[in-house]
């Protein structure tokens, strides 16, 4: 799948890709939060065990839900998706940044924020509708 690094935020979304996790009816996404399609397990492969549509092209997953080896994290790796997802926006040094995080609630946002940052720096918490 093709991206270019103006285009990638890291989000980590709540929620190890597992198969049972997948096999009990969980959403699944990339770590950047796309939608997967057509999500299908092929056991007796090798190494790419999972295969599906992202924006339209196919790509193919470990059994651990990774799109690249096992050592790193890369932004189409297979995560279990939330019901809802919130992130935290803020200024530091003249610059909005965006959490590096999606969280699950409202209150899980706001606190990994006050545990990392002045409240006074904080513009707001959102949640994502649309990706």
């Amino acid at each position: 799948m093709a991206f270019d690094g103006n285009q990638f935020l890291n989000f980590t979304l709540m929620g190890d890709f597992t198969l049972q996790k997948w096999k009990d009816g969980a959403k699944v996404r990339t770590r950047t939060g796309q939608e997967v399609e057509n999500l299908t397990h092929f056991p007796n492969a090798n190494q790419y065990q999972f295969a599906g549509l992202v924006d339209g092209e196919i790509c193919s997953w470990t059994k651990n839900g990774k799109f690249d080896h096992e050592i790193f994290e890369h932004p189409d790796d297979l995560v279990i998706a939330e019901d809802e997802m919130w992130v935290y926006l803020f200024r530091s040094l003249g610059v909005n940044v965006l959490s590096f995080k999606i969280y699950p609630n409202y209150a899980d946002a706001l606190a990994a924020y006050t545990e990392k940052h002045q409240q006074k720096d904080l513009i707001g918490i959102f949640k994502l509708t649309e990706l």
